[in-house]
Formats: C-alpha cells, sequence, structure tokens
C-alpha cells in the first residue's frame, strides 16, 4: 500500500489509541459474554461500534487534513479483505461505504450525542440486569425459614422450606415459654425472650387475620361446592334411571331388529314364490305347491307383525317414561348453574386474598429475618441443638 494510505490507516488507529477503545472493548465484549441471551445487548453494541469507528474517522481526518486520504486508505484495505482478529474494531470496520460517505460529505451534526445514546441504552441495561441480579440475591439472603411455637397444642406457625416439625414438637416440649425458631447459616436457633415474641407474632398476625377471612372464604366457596355435589348426585339419580330405561329400550329395539331381519327374508321369499307363480306355463300340481307355501310365508309374517305390534307398546310406554325422567333434569342443570354464580364471585374474591396474602408473606418473611438477624446480635437467640 501507497505509504500516505498507510499513514491515514496509522491515524486512524492511533484515534482508537487515544480514546483507549481497546480497553472499552474488552468491557464491551464482557458484556456481551453476561447478557448474551439479551437482543437488545447485541443491538447497542453494534451501534457503539459504529459510532466509535465514525469518531476515529473523524479524528484522523482532522489530524491529516485530507479526509479523502482516509477515503482511499479504506477503499484499498478493503480490496485486502483482511480479517477482523483485534480486540477492538480496526480502520476496516463498521460500514465502509456509510464511512466513506461521512467523510467526503460530513453531516453538519456533531457526532457524539449518538455516541452518548448508545453508551447510555448499553449502560441502562447493564445497571437493570445487576439491579436484578441485585434483588434476586437479596431475595436469598430474605429466605430464612422460621416458626413460631405456642406451648398450646396446634399453636405453629411455619414460613420456609425444610422446617422440622419433629424437631419443633421435641422443643416445644423442652421450652418453658413460647418461642420462635428460625435457621441462618446452615444452623438451628430459638429464641425465647418475651419481647421478641411479641414481636414476631405481630409481623404475621396480618397473615394470621388475613388466612381466617381466607379459611371464612374457603368455608363459603365449600358450601357452593357442597349445593353443587347435591344437585350433581341428583342429576347422577336421574341420569341412573334414564340409563336403565335406555338399557329397555335397546333390548326392546334389539328384538325389533331381529323381527324385521326376519320380515325381510320372509318378503324376499314371497316376492320369489310370486314371480314364480306368475308363469303361466306351471302345472297345476307345481302351482299348488307354490300356492301353498305363499299361504305359509303370508301367516309367518302375520305372526312377525303381530310379535312387532306385541314390542311397539312397551317401545311406546319406555319412550313416555323418557320424556318424564328428563324433565327434572332440565330443572337440575338450571338450579346447578344458579348454584354455580357465587363460585365465581367467590373465587375472584379469594385470588385477591391470595395476591394480598404473598405480599404480606414476603414482608413478614423480611421482617423476621431482620428479628433473627437481631437476635443473634444480641445474644438472645440460641443453638437449637443446646436444648
Amino acid at each position: 500500500m501507497d505509504p500516505m494510505l498507510l499513514e491515514a490507516l496509522l491515524a486512524h488507529e492511533l484515534a482508537h489509541v487515544r480514546r483507549f477503545d481497546y480497553l472499552a472493548n474488552l468491557l464491551q465484549t464482557a458484556v456481551e459474554t453476561l447478557l448474551f441471551y439479551h437482543p437488545g445487548v447485541w443491538w447497542i453494541s453494534g451501534r457503539i461500534r459504529a459510532e466509535r469507528e465514525l469518531i476515529c474517522d473523524e479524528l484522523a481526518a482532522g489530524a491529516l487534513g485530507e479526509p479523502r486520504r482516509l477515503v482511499l486508505a479504506l477503499r484499498e484495505l478493503d480490496l485486502f479483505q483482511l480479517s477482523n482478529t483485534q480486540p477492538a474494531q480496526a480502520a476496516h470496520g463498521g460500514n465502509l461505504m456509510n464511512r466513506i460517505r461521512r467523510l467526503i460529505q460530513p453531516e453538519p451534526r456533531p457526532m457524539a450525542w449518538k455516541l452518548a445514546l448508545a453508551i447510555a441504552g448499553f449502560t441502562t441495561l447493564c445497571g437493570a440486569s445487576a439491579a436484578l441480579a441485585r434483588v434476586q440475591t437479596e431475595s436469598k439472603k430474605q429466605d430464612v425459614p422460621y416458626a413460631i411455637v405456642s406451648k398450646k397444642k396446634d399453636g405453629i406457625t411455619r414460613s420456609g422450606q425444610g422446617i422440622p416439625s419433629k424437631e419443633l414438637r421435641r422443643l416445644r416440649g423442652q421450652m418453658a415459654d413460647d418461642f420462635f425458631w428460625f435457621r441462618s447459616g446452615g444452623k438451628d436457633y430459638v429464641v425465647s425472650d418475651p419481647a421478641l415474641v411479641a414481636r414476631a407474632r405481630a409481623l404475621n398476625q396480618p397473615m394470621e387475620d388475613l388466612g381466617s377471612q381466607m379459611g371464612a372464604l374457603g368455608g363459603e366457596m365449600g358450601e357452593v361446592g357442597r349445593r353443587q355435589g347435591d344437585i350433581g348426585r341428583q342429576q347422577g339419580d336421574v341420569g341412573r334411571k334414564q340409563g336403565e330405561i335406555g338399557r329397555k329400550q335397546g333390548e326392546i329395539g334389539r328384538q325389533m331388529g331381529e323381527i324385521g331381519r326376519q320380515q325381510g327374508l320372509v318378503g324376499a321369499r314371497m316376492e320369489k314364490v310370486e314371480r314364480q307363480l306368475d308363469n303361466d306355463h306351471l302345472k297345476p300340481a307345481e302351482r299348488k305347491t307354490l300356492e301353498k307355501q305363499l299361504e305359509d310365508l303370508e301367516a309367518s309374517m302375520r305372526a312377525l307383525d303381530k310379535q312387532m305390534e306385541a314390542l311397539e307398546a312397551p317401545m311406546e310406554a319406555l319412550g313416555r317414561e323418557m320424556e318424564e325422567a328428563a324433565r327434572p333434569m332440565e330443572g337440575l342443570e338450571q338450579k346447578m348453574e344458579e348454584a354455580g354464580k357465587p363460585m365465581k364471585e367467590l373465587e375472584a374474591r379469594m385470588k385477591v386474598l391470595s395476591a394480598k396474602m404473598e405480599a404480606l408473606s414476603r414482608e413478614a418473611d423480611a421482617g423476621m429475618k431482620k428479628l433473627a438477624d437481631e437476635a443473634l446480635a444480641t445474644g438472645k437467640a440460641k443453638p437449637a441443638d443446646s436444648r
């Protein structure tokens, strides 16, 4: 390459050095690695690199005093198709045509605001991710299992996972007064100080009150469910009755189907005999035999008709019985619909209370974490295994 063009490229690279872009690019690459899953990171990072090249082009062009010389150098460098393996974007990075256009016909607006906007967005995204990680870390720190134990038989309030019920019952039998138990740093502690126990109860009292409301609401939902269950059982009784009637109808229907099949066979034979009788060349004896067969077939058909008529009456009776059995079902379906209406409203109320309970639980857990830390700091928390 011509030495004058090499000088232009060196001016561009020295602009990167002057701006500490290599160090900034290392940091940028680290952030891309940590937040590789976020498409916004890649978009913002690409914008930063593109703006970085444009700024260094302007600095190099200003130092050279000849923007066109840098344009020719970029054109020559692009012909070599060098691979981009440098720790920062080199002179041949970015959109070449855009860079050449900006050097030949620079825009009147300064470039710094675009880079600042990209950096601000990049920094905000990184800060948000760090804040999220910090919140998750704090949440994990506040996840302290605890239990408030009363000397009453059923007086245990629990929160968290891994709470040893058998151990709590043992401690309740040994402790003279009410206490609360918690786990911190992999160790179990008990606190029997009346003031701290009272504060622990106060932290959990809103949850207990709300739990009572949820229990009462659950009772209402249970009552609605009981009424629906009663109606469902009645519907089941009606359904079983309809099923029994349907079974009888099916049995008669099968008999009628068998008779109909026999009628079809007899009718086919009668038709065959009648066609034979239409033959004028029959001998008297043959005609007499065919006429006797036709009489027998007609007698069989009449017998089958009587059997069919005998079955039609009970089938009609069963049909009327089925209609009678179906009438209560319509009323029961309406009752079931009416009984189910309060359930939707109760479910909505329970959903609201559940959300409140979740928020109160978080507040209580945070408060109990502070209370446990205070008990440890003041020496009022005793190791549970020493009891």
